[in-house]
């Protein structure tokens, strides 16, 4: 997100105006030492600060239990990249005491939704003894994309139901059709073919995992912008770019859901069925 670099350097520049116009009269130190001195703020993660305080990890999902917590603040942290300031520990007058580092995004809507070129997708984390985040990790974890795991487990689903087995539908199994809101026996029977009613169902579920996500970064992005908790001079000269990064996501995931749909219009012609049956 091209909005990375203005963060940057709007977050230095934020940190050095507020060390300065907390500085007394004739005082030499650098920016950092001069707001310590003043209790001023300039160690922040500024996705991590501006998600927590918008009370992200409030957020869950009653059938994706990883969607929520922590886990979605790291999700969009991962999403949008972030701006770290942390004290370098100089005294001198002739640098700021601070630097400011840019973590690019590590992970994008593609390796989510479709699948990534390695097979996995790295997350950034915040670890419990890092409470401000400024040294996040960043956590590997192997992922074919929702649209493969979605389409395996649905294909699955679907094959017993249309071979009448007499087999118990796994946790995934049902936790897809919860997702999706559908239920698998009454769309294939609706639907007349087990193809088509698979991809029905995977897309479905594909669909409103992105919506899912849009409705919580919506109430991410009205929060930020009307919430004093966030801070005024955080909220007023930091947040501004990482606001836009947010905006560019929740657009670029509408853009993402529509697709979807589109796909699911055109793989299901009958599709005016699977929204009867809602």
């Amino acid at each position: 997100f091209g909005a990375l670099d203005g963060l940057a350097n709007d977050a230095s520049g934020w940190l050095t105006d507020r060390g300065e116009a907390n500085a007394t009269k004739g005082d030499t130190d650098n920016t950092a030492v001069k707001a310590e001195k003043n209790g001023v703020e300039v160690e922040v993660n500024t996705a991590h600060h501006i998600l927590v305080n918008a009370n992200v990890s409030a957020y869950t999902h009653s059938s994706i239990s990883g969607l929520g917590g922590a886990n979605l603040k790291d999700l969009i942290m991962s999403l949008t990249g972030t701006t770290i300031s942390r004290k370098s520990g100089s005294t001198s007058s002739t640098d700021t005491g601070i630097d400011v580092i840019t973590k690019p995004a590590t992970v994008s809507l593609r390796d989510i939704f479709e699948e990534s070129d390695t097979g996995s997708i790295r997350v950034m984390k915040c670890e419990s003894t890092d409470p401000n985040c400024l040294n996040p990790i960043e956590q590997t974890i192997s992922s074919r994309g929702l649209k493969y795991i979605f389409d395996d487990i649905a294909e699955k689903l679907v094959a017993k139901i249309d071979k009448r087995l007499n087999v118990a539908q796994t946790a995934d199994e049902i936790a897809l059709q919860s997702i999706a809101d559908l239920n698998a026996t009454e769309l294939v029977s609706a639907l007349k073919s087990p193809r088509l009613a698979a991809k029905t169902l995977s897309l479905t579920a594909q669909e409103a995992v992105a919506q899912q996500i849009i409705t919580v970064l919506q109430e991410v992005l009205h929060n930020i912008k009307s919430n004093s908790s966030v801070g005024v001079s955080l909220k007023g000269a930091v947040a501004k770019p990482y606001i836009e990064s947010l905006d560019k996501l929740n657009d670029d995931l509408d853009k993402m859901r529509y697709k979807i749909g589109e796909d699911l219009k055109l793989v299901a012609t009958p599709y005016a069925v699977t929204q009867a049956m809602k």
